[in-house]
């Protein structure tokens, strides 16, 4: 069965683009689903599931939509929703494997949503005017490829052309690729370290490897204890060596490497074995 790339994206105002997209997709040996958030006209490129049917997912008529003339914030807001759900039930059948969208701001922000709610490895391409700047808010703590756009994302030409068919060509490598995996009975356990508590994350990473552990160390520094309790929750993390939590206490005293509000109780809410240290405090 081939592998299929969900491209995502209004394809009323940048359906040239995607069928750029998907004909160099198709040219890699994989099947496309385009999948539209458009509201403003009728779509250019044909949608495989239409903005109405997004629309509908969140519990939305777009008829009623665009009579009612909400905010385009608002409409971005609902077409997010509707895609992130048909985008994860198609997920869990197995039916996608990589997504791939471009945009300006409003285009990243409803796309990058959607790529927020997908798992870690998942292939997940976004061809941005943003790309340049702070990525942050659309990264988040997820595996997410930012590609610079470098020109503004309006038709083709020498340079759009160059930028899509390479971001295609990303994605469709990263589908394609065979990552090699170690035994998966090796149990995977967590270690957050800063600068300071590094020399006793090596020592504990060398102990654990000698016993049989895989180690994964996470950064502490706000993003890292977010990304390491994501994949606690994603079912990836067996066990929690919390040695720098210094993230808590910048959370509860306002300070710039501050976690989530929930940093510290996702290990103990799943019954992973967790030891913590008050490392970099």
């Amino acid at each position: 069965m081939k592998k299929t790339v969900v491209i995502l994206g209004s394809m009323d105002t940048k359906g040239e683009e995607y069928d750029f997209i998907k004909r160099h997709i198709q040219k890699a040996g994989l099947d496309v689903l385009m999948v539209d958030t458009g509201v403003m006209g009728k779509p250019v490129a044909r949608p495989d599931i239409t903005n109405y049917e997004v629309a509908a997912a969140a519990g939305y008529d777009i008829d009623d939509l665009k009579k009612d003339t909400p905010t385009r914030e608002k409409i971005a807001t609902i077409m997010s929703e509707g895609a992130k759900k048909i985008i994860l039930k198609l997920l869990s059948e197995d039916k996608v494997h990589g997504i791939i969208s471009c945009g300006g701001t409003q285009g990243t922000t409803t796309a990058t949503f959607v790529m927020r709610a997908l798992p870690v490895g998942f292939p997940k391409v976004m061809v941005s005017t943003m790309a340049a700047g702070n990525t942050a808010n659309f990264v988040g703590i997820k595996d997410i490829v930012m590609m610079p756009s470098v020109a503004d994302i309006m038709g083709l030409n020498r340079i759009t052309r160059i930028m899509l068919g390479k971001a295609a060509g990303a994605v469709a490598g990263m589908v394609k690729m065979d990552v090699e995996k170690k035994d998966g009975n090796t149990r995977l356990v967590a270690i957050t370290t800063v600068g300071i508590t590094t020399p006793g994350a090596m020592k504990a990473k060398e102990v654990l490897q000698k016993n049989g552990f895989d180690a994964i160390v996470f950064h502490a520094v706000g993003s890292g204890g977010n990304a390491m309790e994501n994949l606690m929750k994603e079912g990836y993390i067996d066990g929690v060596l919390d040695l720098a939590t210094i993230e808590v206490f910048q959370q509860m005293l306002g300070g710039y490497l501050a976690a989530s509000s929930e940093r510290m109780t996702v290990a103990t809410n799943l019954g992973i074995p967790q030891v913590i240290s008050p490392g970099a405090i």
